[in-house]
């Protein structure tokens, strides 16, 4: 299953790692949640003549396809280097969590990703782990509210506070059956160091604090 947010705290001088690539292919998007239908073969017989003795093989039931979720859209806000800018990228960024365990889609999570970022790195570990075995998730939809920014360096650096809520989540292997789940949804205070680096938004830090105990 998707793992609970778990707190990687800013290291000034924590070793360069670079990030894996991503493995999937980027997804045609819908605007709202969409489905992958299920396809099923055709098992309608051949009306034409069978040979005597010989016995119809049946079609092969093709394997579901896995629910698949939306890509969430970039905000017009991240385009400026502002404090509504950085709430708006560390509320995309944040969004994207569930999207790549479900699809393991990383191109926008690597894309917002510093080089420097431990919790960025390891989601993308968690990710390719999954998807190396087939599997994916659903769920855990992220709802983000109370968000806040300070400006650490202007123009470059910012601190972002915000509530996170983490729904529920379903891990599904690759015939469909259930692995794992859980039923509650799970809250956390999270402060996001943001950085602006020629004209784009990277998360350079990520850490949480349970808020609901």
């Amino acid at each position: 299953m998707i793992p609970p947010l778990r707190s990687h705290p800013f290291a000034r001088d924590a070793p360069r790692r670079r990030l894996a690539r991503a493995g999937a292919a980027a997804l045609i998007l819908a605007t709202t949640l969409g489905l992958v239908g299920c396809t099923q073969a055709d098992t309608t017989p051949d009306s034409g003549p069978m040979a005597t003795g010989a016995a119809a093989t049946p079609s092969p039931t093709p394997t579901p396809s896995p629910t698949r979720s939306a890509q969430p859209e970039r905000p017009a806000a991240m385009a400026d280097a502002t404090i509504d800018g950085a709430i708006a990228a560390a509320t995309y960024f944040m969004s994207l969590y569930p999207y790549v365990y479900n699809t393991g889609d990383l191109t926008e999570w690597n894309a917002l990703s510093h080089p420097e970022c431990i919790f960025c790195a390891s989601v993308v570990d968690g990710v390719e782990e999954m998807h190396n075995r087939g599997n994916h998730s659903v769920g855990a939809e992220m709802a983000v509210a109370n968000a806040v920014a300070v400006e650490l360096n202007p123009g470059h650096s910012f601190s972002v506070q915000a509530t996170l809520s983490q729904g529920p989540t379903t891990e599904i292997d690759a015939t469909g059956i259930v692995v794992s789940q859980t039923a509650a949804t799970q809250t956390s205070d999270a402060r996001l160091v943001m950085f602006w680096e020629g004209d784009e938004w990277l998360v350079r830090a990520f850490e949480t604090s349970d808020s609901d105990g």
